[in-house]
Protein backbone atom coordinates (compact mmCIF):
# COMPACT_ATOMS: atom_id res chain seq x y z
CA UNK A 1 0.00 0.00 0.00
CA UNK A 2 1.39 3.27 -1.04
CA UNK A 3 1.89 6.17 1.23
CA UNK A 4 -0.64 8.27 -0.62
CA UNK A 5 -3.30 5.66 -0.08
CA UNK A 6 -2.70 5.78 3.67
CA UNK A 7 -3.42 9.54 3.82
CA UNK A 8 -7.06 10.19 4.35
CA UNK A 9 -8.53 12.76 2.05
CA UNK A 10 -11.25 15.05 3.44
CA UNK A 11 -14.70 14.07 2.36
CA UNK A 12 -16.14 16.35 -0.31
CA UNK A 13 -19.83 17.16 0.35
CA UNK A 14 -22.14 16.07 -2.34
CA UNK A 15 -24.67 18.63 -3.61
CA UNK A 16 -27.95 17.00 -4.18
CA UNK A 17 -30.42 18.90 -6.38
CA UNK A 18 -34.00 18.03 -5.56
CA UNK A 19 -36.24 18.35 -8.56
CA UNK A 20 -39.72 19.58 -7.78
CA UNK A 21 -42.43 17.07 -7.98
CA UNK A 22 -45.23 17.31 -10.47
CA UNK A 23 -47.67 18.34 -7.70
CA UNK A 24 -45.51 21.30 -6.73
CA UNK A 25 -45.22 22.36 -10.35
CA UNK A 26 -48.97 22.26 -10.72
CA UNK A 27 -49.48 24.38 -7.56
CA UNK A 28 -46.96 27.02 -8.69
CA UNK A 29 -48.49 27.23 -12.15
CA UNK A 30 -51.99 27.63 -10.70
CA UNK A 31 -50.78 30.39 -8.34
CA UNK A 32 -49.18 32.31 -11.22
CA UNK A 33 -52.33 32.06 -13.28
CA UNK A 34 -54.46 33.41 -10.41
CA UNK A 35 -52.02 36.29 -9.91
CA UNK A 36 -52.19 37.21 -13.59
CA UNK A 37 -55.99 37.17 -13.57
CA UNK A 38 -56.06 39.34 -10.43
CA UNK A 39 -53.63 41.81 -11.99
CA UNK A 40 -55.71 42.01 -15.15
CA UNK A 41 -58.86 42.76 -13.18
CA UNK A 42 -57.20 45.42 -11.01
CA UNK A 43 -54.88 47.21 -13.41
CA UNK A 44 -56.04 46.66 -16.92
CA UNK A 45 -57.98 49.54 -18.49
CA UNK A 46 -61.35 48.70 -20.01
CA UNK A 47 -61.72 49.03 -23.69
CA UNK A 48 -63.06 52.41 -24.84
CA UNK A 49 -66.88 52.45 -24.92
CA UNK A 50 -68.26 55.42 -26.90
CA UNK A 51 -71.75 55.01 -25.39
CA UNK A 52 -70.37 54.95 -21.82
CA UNK A 53 -68.27 58.07 -22.50
CA UNK A 54 -71.29 59.86 -23.97
CA UNK A 55 -73.42 59.00 -20.93
CA UNK A 56 -70.69 60.18 -18.55
CA UNK A 57 -70.30 63.46 -20.43
CA UNK A 58 -74.06 63.97 -20.38
CA UNK A 59 -74.19 63.39 -16.61
CA UNK A 60 -71.41 65.94 -16.04
CA UNK A 61 -73.15 68.54 -18.20
CA UNK A 62 -76.51 68.02 -16.49
CA UNK A 63 -74.89 68.23 -13.05
CA UNK A 64 -73.13 71.47 -13.96
CA UNK A 65 -76.37 72.92 -15.36
CA UNK A 66 -78.30 72.06 -12.19
CA UNK A 67 -75.63 73.70 -10.01
CA UNK A 68 -75.75 76.84 -12.18
CA UNK A 69 -79.56 76.99 -11.89
CA UNK A 70 -79.43 76.64 -8.10
CA UNK A 71 -76.83 79.41 -7.82
CA UNK A 72 -78.91 81.71 -10.03
CA UNK A 73 -82.05 81.05 -7.96
CA UNK A 74 -80.18 81.79 -4.73
CA UNK A 75 -78.85 85.03 -6.18
CA UNK A 76 -82.31 86.08 -7.39
CA UNK A 77 -83.93 85.52 -4.00
CA UNK A 78 -84.84 88.77 -2.24
CA UNK A 79 -82.84 89.59 0.87
CA UNK A 80 -84.21 88.13 4.04
CA UNK A 81 -86.52 90.52 5.81
CA UNK A 82 -85.52 91.45 9.35
CA UNK A 83 -87.70 90.16 12.16
CA UNK A 84 -89.28 93.14 13.95
CA UNK A 85 -88.36 93.46 17.62
CA UNK A 86 -91.88 94.31 18.69
CA UNK A 87 -94.65 96.86 18.34
CA UNK A 88 -94.54 100.58 19.18
CA UNK A 89 -97.90 102.32 19.70
CA UNK A 90 -98.50 105.96 18.76
CA UNK A 91 -101.17 108.61 18.41
CA UNK A 92 -101.20 111.37 15.82
CA UNK A 93 -101.68 114.05 18.53
CA UNK A 94 -104.35 115.56 16.28
CA UNK A 95 -108.11 115.47 16.04
CA UNK A 96 -109.76 112.90 13.80
CA UNK A 97 -110.19 115.62 11.19
CA UNK A 98 -107.79 118.38 10.21
CA UNK A 99 -109.02 121.19 8.00
CA UNK A 100 -112.31 119.39 7.60
CA UNK A 101 -110.59 116.30 6.17
CA UNK A 102 -110.16 112.91 7.81
CA UNK A 103 -106.62 112.17 8.95
CA UNK A 104 -105.66 109.23 6.76
CA UNK A 105 -102.49 107.51 5.60
CA UNK A 106 -102.19 109.85 2.63
CA UNK A 107 -102.41 112.91 4.90
CA UNK A 108 -99.76 111.53 7.28
CA UNK A 109 -97.63 110.49 4.29
CA UNK A 110 -97.54 114.13 3.16
CA UNK A 111 -96.63 115.30 6.69
CA UNK A 112 -93.76 112.82 6.94
CA UNK A 113 -92.50 113.64 3.44
CA UNK A 114 -91.97 117.21 4.58
CA UNK A 115 -90.10 115.92 7.64
CA UNK A 116 -87.71 113.88 5.52
CA UNK A 117 -88.87 110.39 6.59
CA UNK A 118 -88.71 109.01 3.02
CA UNK A 119 -87.27 105.54 2.44
CA UNK A 120 -87.04 103.34 -0.64
CA UNK A 121 -88.08 99.72 -0.27
CA UNK A 122 -88.48 97.19 -3.12
CA UNK A 123 -88.30 100.00 -5.64
CA UNK A 124 -91.03 102.09 -3.98
CA UNK A 125 -90.47 105.26 -1.96
CA UNK A 126 -92.48 105.51 1.27
CA UNK A 127 -92.76 108.74 3.23
CA UNK A 128 -94.98 107.65 6.09
CA UNK A 129 -92.96 106.39 9.05
CA UNK A 130 -95.67 104.11 10.50
CA UNK A 131 -96.47 100.62 9.30
CA UNK A 132 -100.17 100.91 10.12
CA UNK A 133 -102.63 103.71 10.82
CA UNK A 134 -106.01 103.16 12.49
CA UNK A 135 -108.47 105.92 11.73
CA UNK A 136 -111.02 107.15 14.24
CA UNK A 137 -113.73 105.10 12.46
CA UNK A 138 -111.69 101.90 12.98
CA UNK A 139 -110.43 101.51 9.42
CA UNK A 140 -106.91 100.05 9.30
CA UNK A 141 -104.72 101.58 6.63
CA UNK A 142 -101.29 100.13 5.76
CA UNK A 143 -98.31 102.49 5.73
CA UNK A 144 -94.84 101.27 4.84
CA UNK A 145 -94.36 97.47 4.56
CA UNK A 146 -93.52 95.48 7.69
CA UNK A 147 -90.12 94.52 6.26
CA UNK A 148 -89.18 98.18 5.80
CA UNK A 149 -87.46 99.85 8.74
CA UNK A 150 -89.76 102.36 10.40
CA UNK A 151 -89.36 106.08 10.97
CA UNK A 152 -91.58 106.54 14.01
CA UNK A 153 -89.39 106.24 17.12
CA UNK A 154 -85.67 107.01 17.43
CA UNK A 155 -84.98 103.90 19.52
CA UNK A 156 -87.80 101.78 18.16
CA UNK A 157 -87.57 101.92 14.39
CA UNK A 158 -86.78 98.18 14.34
CA UNK A 159 -90.33 97.64 15.63
CA UNK A 160 -93.65 97.80 13.81
CA UNK A 161 -95.19 101.23 14.29
CA UNK A 162 -98.97 101.43 14.77
CA UNK A 163 -100.54 104.86 15.00
CA UNK A 164 -104.08 105.60 16.13
CA UNK A 165 -105.56 108.86 14.89
CA UNK A 166 -106.41 111.15 17.84
CA UNK A 167 -104.90 112.97 20.77
CA UNK A 168 -104.98 110.89 23.93
CA UNK A 169 -103.35 113.32 26.36
CA UNK A 170 -105.26 114.78 29.31
CA UNK A 171 -105.11 118.27 27.84
CA UNK A 172 -107.00 117.16 24.74
CA UNK A 173 -110.16 116.30 26.65
CA UNK A 174 -112.95 118.60 25.48
CA UNK A 175 -110.69 120.18 22.86
CA UNK A 176 -109.93 117.42 20.38
CA UNK A 177 -111.79 114.32 19.39
CA UNK A 178 -111.10 111.56 19.75
CA UNK A 179 -109.39 112.29 23.06
CA UNK A 180 -109.20 108.58 23.81
CA UNK A 181 -109.24 105.59 21.45
CA UNK A 182 -112.72 104.94 20.08
CA UNK A 183 -114.39 101.56 20.45
CA UNK A 184 -113.91 100.98 16.72
CA UNK A 185 -110.21 101.79 17.01
CA UNK A 186 -109.72 99.37 19.90
CA UNK A 187 -111.53 96.58 18.06
CA UNK A 188 -109.42 97.16 14.98
CA UNK A 189 -106.23 97.37 17.06
CA UNK A 190 -106.96 94.05 18.71
CA UNK A 191 -107.57 92.38 15.35
CA UNK A 192 -104.34 93.81 13.93
CA UNK A 193 -102.28 92.83 16.98
CA UNK A 194 -103.68 89.29 16.86
CA UNK A 195 -102.38 88.97 13.31
CA UNK A 196 -98.96 90.36 14.24
CA UNK A 197 -98.66 88.17 17.34
CA UNK A 198 -99.55 85.12 15.29
CA UNK A 199 -96.99 86.08 12.63
CA UNK A 200 -94.09 87.10 14.87
CA UNK A 201 -94.92 85.40 18.20
CA UNK A 202 -94.74 88.63 20.17
CA UNK A 203 -95.26 88.56 23.92
CA UNK A 204 -96.42 91.33 26.29
CA UNK A 205 -92.78 92.37 26.71
CA UNK A 206 -92.67 93.23 23.00
CA UNK A 207 -95.46 95.80 23.24
CA UNK A 208 -94.23 99.36 23.81
CA UNK A 209 -95.49 102.90 23.68
CA UNK A 210 -93.50 105.62 21.99
CA UNK A 211 -92.92 107.17 25.40
CA UNK A 212 -91.45 103.92 26.75
CA UNK A 213 -88.86 103.51 23.99
CA UNK A 214 -87.76 107.15 23.59
CA UNK A 215 -88.69 108.79 26.88
CA UNK A 216 -88.81 112.35 25.53
CA UNK A 217 -92.45 112.26 24.41
CA UNK A 218 -95.90 111.74 25.89
CA UNK A 219 -97.04 109.73 22.86
CA UNK A 220 -99.53 108.03 22.76
CA UNK A 221 -100.88 109.96 25.73
CA UNK A 222 -101.95 109.04 29.26
CA UNK A 223 -105.42 108.04 28.11
CA UNK A 224 -104.12 105.28 25.86
CA UNK A 225 -104.87 101.88 27.55
CA UNK A 226 -101.51 100.20 26.97
CA UNK A 227 -102.05 97.76 29.86
CA UNK A 228 -105.19 96.51 28.18
CA UNK A 229 -103.26 95.86 24.98
CA UNK A 230 -100.59 93.93 26.88
CA UNK A 231 -103.31 91.87 28.56
CA UNK A 232 -104.64 90.96 25.11
CA UNK A 233 -101.21 89.80 24.02
CA UNK A 234 -100.73 87.76 27.21
CA UNK A 235 -104.05 86.05 26.56
CA UNK A 236 -103.05 85.34 22.96
CA UNK A 237 -99.71 83.95 24.12
CA UNK A 238 -101.40 81.59 26.60
CA UNK A 239 -103.77 80.31 23.92
CA UNK A 240 -100.84 79.69 21.58
CA UNK A 241 -99.11 77.50 24.16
Amino acid sequence: MSRESLIRRPAVPTLRIMMPSRKINRDVTHHHRRARRSHNRAGALPAADPQWEARATKRVLIGGLLIAIVLILIKLQPPRKPHPRGIVLHHTATAGKVGGNLVTVSVIDAWHARRGFSKEYDGVIYHIGYHYVIRSDGVIEPGRPEGCRGAHATKGNDCIGICLVGNFTKEAVGKMEPSKPTREQMQALRKLIEELVDRYHFGPENIHTHRQVDGDTRCPGERFPVNQVKAWVKEMEEKRH
